[in-house]
C-alpha cells in the first residue's frame, strides 16, 4: 500500500475498495490518521479481507443504512452479521413512521422485516409484503411463531402476492388469531391431507377445526366415488369418520379392512346400519364384519 504517511484521503478510499488487500494492509488504514473518516470506516467493514477485531471495533459506529446493507452481506463472518442485526433492532424503535415506511421498502433483513410486520400500520404491511426479500419461508416462519394480530393475517391473504400461495394458507390455518370467516376461505384451498393433519395439532383452536371439519366432510362428499374409494384406505380417523357420513355401502365395505379403524367407529356404523343400506345381504355382510373386529 505504499508510504501512509504520504498518500491521500481519496487514495486510500479507493484502495480499500480492492478485495485483494491483505489483513496487515486493513490494518495499516485501521492505525492511520484516516481511520477518523466514517468512509474509511465504511469501506474497511465493507471489506472482505478486514479482521474481526477492526470490524467490531467499528460496526457501532455505521449509519443505519449501512448498517442493513452490511447484515445483508453474503461474505460478511455470522459474527458480524449477528451484531450488526442486533444493532439494527435496538436502533429501530428510534425510527420515524416515515423512515419505518421506507424502510418497508428497500430492507433485506429478516429480523426487520418481522419488526415492520409486527407494527399496527396497515401501509407498511403493504410494502412489507411485497418487498422482494421477504421469502415464502420467512413469511410462514412469522405466522407460526409471531403473528398475533388477526387484522395483518386477513391482509396477508388479500395481498395479490399471498392469497393464493399455498404454504402462506396452509400457516394461517394453524394460527390462532386468523378470523374465522377467513378459515372458510383457507380450508377450501387446502388439500384433504393438509386439512387432516390440522386436527393432530393440540395448538389449533377448537373453532378452527370445527370449520375445517365441515369443509373436509363438503370436499369428501364432492367427491366421485372412485376417490372416495382410494380415500377408504387412510390412517387418519377424521377422514375415516367423514366418509363414514357418507353411508354408502360400497365405501363401508372398504373401511371395514382399513386395520386403523377403531372400535368407536365401528359401533357408529353398527348403529347407523338402517341408514346405510336397507339391502338385506349388505347388512348381514357388514354386521358380521363389525363382530369380527369388535
Amino acid at each position: 500500500m505504499g508510504n501512509m504517511a504520504n498518500s491521500s484521503y481519496e487514495n486510500i478510499l479507493s484502495l480499500l475498495k480492492r478485495n485483494d488487500l491483505t489483513s496487515s494492509e486493513i490494518e495499516a488504514v485501521a492505525g492511520s490518521r484516516f481511520i477518523s473518516q466514517y468512509r474509511i470506516q465504511k469501506a474497511i467493514l465493507f471489506n472482505p479481507s478486514t479482521p474481526l477485531k477492526i470490524s467490531l471495533q467499528y460496526i457501532n459506529y455505521l449509519r443505519y443504512r449501512d448498517l442493513e446493507n452490511l447484515a445483508a452481506c453474503p461474505f460478511i463472518p455470522h459474527i458480524l452479521k449477528t451484531k450488526s442485526e442486533k444493532l439494527l433492532v435496538i436502533r429501530y424503535s428510534s425510527l420515524t413512521l416515515g423512515e419505518k415506511s421506507e424502510l418497508s421498502k428497500r430492507t433485506r433483513v429478516r429480523a426487520l422485516l418481522y419488526l415492520l410486520l409486527d407494527e399496527n400500520n396497515q401501509r407498511i404491511w403493504e410494502y412489507t409484503l411485497i418487498n422482494p426479500s421477504l421469502l415464502e419461508k420467512d413469511l410462514v416462519l412469522y405466522i407460526r411463531t409471531r403473528l398475533k394480530n388477526g387484522i395483518l393475517a386477513q391482509y396477508i391473504l388479500e395481498s395479490p402476492r399471498w392469497r393464493v400461495n399455498y404454504a402462506i394458507n396452509r400457516s394461517l390455518a394453524y394460527n390462532c388469531d386468523t378470523p374465522v370467516q377467513e378459515l372458510h376461505k383457507i380450508a377450501g384451498r387446502l388439500l384433504i391431507r393438509d386439512m387432516s393433519e390440522i386436527f393432530r395439532d393440540d395448538s389449533v383452536k377448537s373453532e378452527t377445526k370445527t370449520v375445517i371439519w365441515h369443509i373436509l366432510k363438503k370436499k369428501i362428499f364432492e367427491m366421485d366415488e372412485n376417490m372416495q374409494i382410494l380415500l377408504c384406505e387412510s390412517s387418519n380417523r377424521w377422514v375415516l369418520n367423514a366418509l363414514i357420513e357418507q353411508s354408502k355401502p360400497v365405501l363401508i365395505k372398504k373401511l371395514l379392512k382399513n386395520r386403523h379403524i377403531s372400535k368407536n367407529q365401528l359401533m357408529i356404523i353398527k348403529n347407523n346400519i338402517s341408514k346405510i343400506t336397507e339391502n338385506d345381504i349388505d347388512k348381514r355382510e357388514i354386521l358380521a364384519c363389525i363382530r369380527g373386529k369388535l
